[in-house]
């Protein structure tokens, strides 16, 4: 008993608890990919939001390396990180 579902289709079972962390990475990244549609922080996005070498290396932002993990610019890249 509780293993995954018969057939492997994915189904929720009753005997795993509820993925909790993953609705609040999903949430998290739904909630960075409406930040980046705001004009008014964009510069404030592209800074803390998105890695780049000479960003970590030259000006310190180490905590690109993390955050820019919730980033997606677009819905397409949204949803087919979110898919699976």
């Amino acid at each position: 008993k509780g293993g995954p579902s018969p057939g492997g289709g994915g189904g929720v079972d009753e005997n795993y608890p509820t993925p909790y962390a993953i609705w609040g990475i999903i949430g998290a990244n739904c909630v960075v990919f409406v930040m980046w549609q705001n004009a008014s922080i964009r510069r404030f996005m592209g800074k803390n939001f998105a890695i780049s070498a000479a960003g970590v290396v030259k000006e310190g932002r180490v905590h690109t390396i993390v955050t820019s993990i919730f980033s997606h610019y677009d819905p397409v890249h949204l949803g087919a990180n979110m898919g699976y």
